[in-house]
């Protein structure tokens, strides 16, 4: 009997605790105690628990199946019917850091905003990990729906978002910025159009949030190539959700007939710019193929009226002035289009055979051309040659006229000289015989002959150191031959 006692006897210590069964229901002891125990009874020890400050634990109540949550730092021991069903780690939020957290008994949602260390209540999950606050500034929004009524809004205040209950965040919308030289067109929840023009008001551009319900129009709008040699154009489309309401080039390859029935295939380009935004969007998504079209109906009509002859000699003049003067028609201010040129930069005969009569055609006007110019340098070189000449030959009209002009200038001077010098000589002479000879009369006589017999003195010494034949006359001789007197001496 005492070894049964004392088997029976129990002494849990301060952390242990005794579980004990009865048919009654159960029974806990706290260490540290001692207790004894029917044998015939079940018994189990359990640890006290223990929880940091970062740590909380859930208890069942297995009778009743009530939940409780103890909060660390704490140390405890669970009732009769109590279990454990793990301790977790509390749920740490740094700032602009959020939880939602759902209660699963009653179906309502908290949002815990950090800094905080966050413990669940009984029933609550964590609906998904920790998120951070949307950030919001001057170019950026935040859509937020609610779950609860279905209502959408936008948010534009600058500064860290954390959703409310039942709220997320949809998307983060861009700031739309539109240039001075741009419209953007938006359609809202109800289908209602509103454009947004950057040339508005001061023409500076605008910036603007899309509404929660707002998107942008995406318009389709055809695309011509350039043609390449030889190739016909291809014709696609691409997305536009900015209108450019600059001067745009659209290219354009167009078959046409002329009245004596030639097939002639005109490429160019086509320039025009959108003066009126809303007229455009309510006319028509495809501006650009309204152009092509337009301007194919008019040059074909054009080339019909006319011959090939006549085509080939005024074709961008012809098409060119008879697409313009479609510009004042109701088709492009319907359509808010303004027509600013249309070019033509080649065309070819579809017809093989036209095709090489105009390339011979073609080949002989540029030979034809090139002789002209060929001519007309060939002139210019001679014109620039004579006038050239001119201008020299004026050059040395002034440089005689100079030298004649200086030679007269040097004679009036030598001239003076030799007129003083001998006007000296003179007076010299006459005055030096005015004693032996007062006459002057015979004075003057004497002077001239002294004059001639020098000058006859220096023609004999100039003939006399030359080897020239002089050929004299009887009078130059100063000799006289009478045929009278010559037979008389004849006779004696």
């Amino acid at each position: 009997m005492i070894i049964t006692v004392l088997a029976s006897c129990k002494a849990p210590t301060r952390d242990e605790q005794l579980v004990i069964e009865y048919l009654s229901g159960k029974e806990v002891v706290n260490g540290p105690a001692t207790k004894v125990v029917n044998p015939f009874r079940a018994m189990t020890r359990r640890q006290k628990v223990k929880l940091l400050v970062t740590q909380y634990a859930r208890v069942r109540n297995t009778l009743t199946g009530e939940v409780k949550v103890v909060e660390g730092a704490a140390q405890f021991f669970m009732e009769a019917y109590e279990e454990n069903e793990g301790v977790l780690q509390k749920i740490v939020l740094r700032v602009n850091q959020y939880i939602r957290l759902s209660d699963r008994l009653t179906g309502s949602e908290r949002i815990v905003k950090g800094p905080a260390s966050v413990t669940p209540g009984p029933w609550e999950v964590a609906s998904g990990p920790v998120e951070s606050a949307a950030y919001i500034n001057r170019d950026s929004a935040i859509v937020v729906r609610s779950r609860a009524t279905g209502a959408v809004r936008l948010e534009t205040e600058a500064g860290p978002y954390i959703p409310r209950e039942y709220e997320e965040v949809v998307e983060t919308r861009n700031r739309m910025k539109v240039l001075s030289n741009e419209a953007v067109v938006i359609r809202n929840g109800l289908g209602q159009l509103k454009i947004y023009n950057g040339a508005a008001d001061s023409g500076a551009g605008v910036s603007f949030f899309l509404g929660p319900w707002d998107e942008v129009v995406t318009m389709q709008w055809s695309v011509f190539s350039q043609p390449k040699e030889g190739e016909g154009q291809l014709i696609s489309k691409s997305p536009v959700t900015r209108i450019d309401t600059r001067v745009r080039r659209v290219f354009y390859q167009y078959e046409v007939r002329t009245t004596d029935n030639v097939a002639v295939l005109v490429e160019g380009s086509i320039f025009w710019r959108i003066v009126d935004i809303e007229a455009l969007v309510q006319m028509t998504a495809d501006p650009t193929g309204d152009v092509w079209y337009r301007a194919r109906s008019v040059v074909t009509a054009a080339v019909g009226r006319t011959d090939f002859q006549t085509f080939t000699k005024t074709f961008n003049t012809l098409i060119k002035n008879s697409f313009l003067s479609s510009a004042s028609e109701p088709f492009w201010m319907e359509r808010g289009i303004e027509i600013k040129d249309m070019e033509v930069t080649k065309y070819d005969c579809v017809d093989e055979e036209v095709a090489d009569t105009l390339q011979a055609i073609i080949e002989e006007t540029t030979k034809r051309i090139n002789l002209l110019e060929k001519q007309r340098a060939e002139n210019e070189v001679q014109t620039v040659k004579l006038l050239a000449e001119v201008a020299l030959e004026r050059e040395q009209t002034t440089l005689i006229t100079s030298q004649r002009g200086n030679q007269l200038i040097s004679a009036k001077l030598d001239g003076e000289s030799e007129g003083v010098q001998l006007s000296q000589e003179v007076s010299t002479f006459l005055d030096g015989l005015s004693v032996a000879l007062p006459n002057i009369s015979l004075r003057l006589r004497l002077y001239n002959l002294r004059t001639k017999l020098q000058t006859m003195e220096t023609r004999v010494e100039s003939l006399a150191n030359s080897s020239a034949v002089i050929f004299l006359t009887l009078e130059d001789l100063g000799l006289r031959l009478n045929p009278k007197d010559f037979l008389a001496h004849a006779k004696l």
